[in-house]
């Protein structure tokens, strides 16, 4: 009897020791209080920092010449966080393109090493569906954003989600300060911004062959035998082959 006693207190001991379930089932508890404490999402926060910021945008709302004499000051720098499609579609010469759901501390970093650079953001809401000049000729009806914003200039569809605003607080959240936003909308063809634009590849070989068309009618007007390219004389059934070729596209 005496012996059985000292064994059943080392047995106790050891229990306590190995950390037993209740124990791990009380740890888990902990852990996931813990994590509770610190959502991974923020949207409390998010709030509370927008309407600090927000009072700051609004003092920094600049007209379309003023965002384009802002553009020639130095240490400035005009950011397009668009997709990299509507980026290469049509965008402010010179921008920068850095989509909104790749911004990070190191992208950023990347892109924007001084954070004491002057930021001037614009976004889709600025742009009236039009494509620039230069580029009216082969797209007239290849505008970039059909239908977003509608037939009136100041008509803009969803302002409340409007890329320009999160754009900005989230600019403040990674400590960039010196943000200025475009508060207008404008024509790419009628504004002191200079626009420029990426258009499919297909477009301007339509073009070049219209304009091959033009001059192989010309040539076999005044030869009806061969046609004149480039200094060599082709002959006229490698004509018919290439005009078949450009009625083929469909134009």
């Amino acid at each position: 009897m005496n012996l059985f006693r000292p064994l059943a207190m080392i047995a106790l001991a050891l229990c306590a020791i190995s950390d037993p379930v209740w124990a791990q089932d009380r740890k888990i508890e902990v852990v996931a209080k813990s994590q509770d404490a610190k959502p991974i999402c923020d949207s409390q926060g998010f709030l509370e920092f927008a309407k600090q910021v927000e009072e700051v945008r609004q003092k920094r709302l600049l007209s379309e010449a003023e965002f384009a004499k802002a553009m020639q000051e130095a240490n400035t720098i005009v950011l397009d966080a668009r997709s990299d499609g509507s980026y290469d579609q049509l965008r402010i010469k010179g921008s920068k393109n850095l989509p909104y759901t790749s911004f990070s501390e190191k992208t950023l970093q990347e892109l924007i090493p001084d954070r004491s650079t002057r930021i001037l953001i614009y976004c889709r809401n600025n742009l009236l569906d039009s494509a620039p000049n230069s580029q009216m000729k082969g797209s007239r009806d290849r505008h970039p954003y059909p239908d977003e914003l509608g037939d009136q200039l100041n008509f803009i569809k969803a302002p409340k989600v409007a890329l320009n605003v999160p754009t900005y607080i989230t600019l403040m959240v990674y400590g960039y300060e010196d943000i200025w936003q475009l508060n207008s909308v404008v024509d790419p063809n009628k504004s002191p911004i200079v626009f420029e634009s990426s258009w499919p590849e297909e477009t301007t070989e339509i073009e070049q062959r219209r304009e091959e068309l033009s001059k192989a009618s010309e040539n076999f007007t005044s030869c009806p035998n061969t046609r004149f390219t480039l200094g060599h004389l082709e002959p006229i059934e490698h004509w018919k082959v290439r005009i078949k070729s450009i009625f083929e596209l469909g134009i």
